[in-house]
């Protein structure tokens, strides 16, 4: 489950994936990159 509650953006750089953004803990269950 995947709910929406703040906006985040992912980059590349070098091979290395980064997440950020102002957000609240909303992901239930397992994300795989």
């Amino acid at each position: 489950m995947l709910g929406r509650a703040g906006r985040i953006h992912v980059t590349v750089e070098d091979g290395e994936t980064w997440v950020g953004g102002s957000s609240v803990m909303c992901i239930q269950g397992t994300v795989r990159l």
